[in-house]
């Protein structure tokens, strides 16, 4: 090789190790860019995903509140009017209203549990006379709603509890 070669071989080695640097960091950018749009696009498909469940979610509650408006609706105007009416009628109620309540429930407390002894005596005449007993009171003290069935005439219980007894064999 003559000298010329040789300078020239060194002078394109030279241009080419010059060159190897800043290309190699301009495929490591290039790279290292391309990774990034991989990864982006990665996190744009998430939250397109993210998007449609919402999406589902959103139509999911429109359908339901549509489902509950109608009825809602409907029932509006009909809260207002017993709204209305309860407010007239506390209007109109006595200011001791609560002390009143308290003093009837306990009178009729008292009457069940006087009406309690009354019952049994009744049960038992109606064993006497060949009547079927009817079933005892859960409670010692009778009901308000057991005092009623007392004072219906005795035929007529007499028949109602001969209707809920089965026959004898």
């Amino acid at each position: 090789m003559t000298r010329d070669e040789r300078s020239r071989d060194d002078l394109i080695s030279e241009v080419i190790n010059l060159l190897a640097g800043p290309v190699t960091t301009g495929i490591r950018a290039v790279g290292q860019a391309n990774q990034r749009r991989i990864d982006l696009s990665e996190h744009l498909d998430q939250a397109c995903a993210e998007l449609r469940r919402l999406i589902d979610v959103t139509r999911r509650m429109v359908d339901l509140l549509d489902e509950a408006e109608a009825p809602l609706r409907a029932a509006v105007p009909q809260v207002a009017r017993l709204t209305a009416m309860i407010g007239e009628a506390l209007d109109e109620a006595p200011d001791d209203l609560g002390r009143r309540i308290s003093h009837l429930l306990g009178s009729l407390e008292r009457l069940g549990e006087g009406l309690g002894p009354l019952l049994v005596m009744a049960q038992g005449a109606a064993g006497m006379f060949g009547g079927a007993r009817p079933a005892p009171v859960a409670t010692s003290a009778a009901t308000p709603t057991a005092a009623p069935s007392a004072t219906t005439s005795a035929p007529a219980a007499t028949k109602a509890v001969a209707t809920k007894t089965p026959a004898k064999r």
